[in-house]
């Protein structure tokens, strides 16, 4: 018992308050209950308990005994053994551990299968029927005619081979093998300014997106074009959730430069918060709208990638709000 306490003979005057002082505070009330109720029962008693040795050193007990009474039905004493469970307490943890990240590669899986054969069904299918369509009725089309058709397929095709992007840009990220970051002095006022005219570029996007920028040039030391994905992805999704104007804010603070993209869509179920990062995951109120469920696990990563973090905050039928924190270096020198 001293042995497995971590005591020495002198350290060890009296039994009860040596067990009772080296439990954890965290297993003291229950393995005190438990103990309890062998005594008020049959006198059986078998648990399982934290101690924490002088030197701060964590042990994992199990306690097996019977409870002793004296001649007037008082409990006395209790008689049995100490074992020390702590390496079967690791091995435990280790297989908890591993059979979790199965389960999580298991449903990452099954939602990319879900994924798949919805997205890629639906380009495939216009494809092959616009192809068919060409090749029974392109006697009777004229070259503009034609061109439509043809540019639909492209822009499926298009639509496919950005998810497949999505796809592997994510499993480099997710393996480690972002080996293409370029952190450079950048001005992300201008690179905001610049996704921005990309989005205007469409009419149906003219005059949607509010933006504000704190006096520029607003540097920062980012790898570009991976930022670049991140904002034009966040703003994409804030148009799509959306019918409103979407708004963008970029401010530098004393540690961080901060944008905030803000919209006043959908929003996101309060169930779906906690998964929104994770792969392949969609919102459960997004309907028939197209997507992969990998744009913000993509965009957090990339964040991260920064040395940075992102948040969101969300109300059904309200908007949500997705903030970038981007650490500025200790020894900021940018020059524009």
């Amino acid at each position: 018992m001293l042995a497995l306490y971590g005591l020495t003979a002198l350290q060890c005057s009296n039994t009860v308050a040596t067990w009772s002082g080296a439990l954890h505070p965290e297993d003291t009330e229950r393995t005190t209950a438990e103990l309890n109720a062998a005594i008020a029962g049959d006198g059986h008693l078998e648990l399982e308990f934290r101690i924490v040795w002088r030197d701060g050193t964590v042990k994992h007990i199990r306690a097996i005994g019977l409870v002793m009474w004296d001649q007037q039905g008082q409990a006395a004493r209790i008689l049995g053994v100490n074992i020390d469970i702590t390496e079967r307490k690791k091995s435990e943890a280790k297989l908890l551990a591993a059979l979790e990240k199965e389960k999580e590669v298991s449903d990452l899986k099954s939602r990319f299968v879900s994924m798949a054969s919805h997205e890629f069904r639906t380009p495939l299918t216009t494809i092959m029927s616009t192809a068919e369509t060409l090749i029974q009725y392109r006697a009777k089309m004229n070259d503009a005619q034609m061109d439509q058709r043809l540019g639909k397929i492209i822009t499926q095709v298009n639509y496919m081979k950005e998810m497949m992007e999505d796809i592997l840009h994510l499993a480099r990220l997710q393996a480690g093998k972002s080996l293409d970051f370029k952190p450079l002095p950048t001005d992300l006022n201008a690179l905001c300014l610049e996704v921005i005219e990309e989005f205007y570029s469409e009419a149906r996007h003219q005059d949607r997106i509010h933006y504000r920028s704190d006096p520029p040039p607003v540097m920062a030391v980012i790898d570009g074009r991976l930022m670049h994905q991140v904002v034009s992805n966040l703003v994409a999704n804030a148009l799509k959730y959306s019918t409103q104007t979407v708004s963008l804010e970029l401010e530098k603070e004393e540690t961080n430069i901060i944008l905030t993209i803000r919209d006043h869509g959908i929003g996101i179920p309060e169930n779906d918060l906690k998964h929104l990062f994770e792969p392949f995951h969609r919102a459960e109120n997004v309907g028939a709208r197209e997507g992969t469920g990998l744009g913000l696990s993509i965009a957090k990563q990339a964040v991260e990638t920064h040395g940075g973090k992102i948040t969101v905050e969300s109300e059904v039928n309200k908007g949500s709000v997705f903030t970038i924190f981007i650490p500025l270096p200790t020894n900021e020198v940018l020059v524009p």
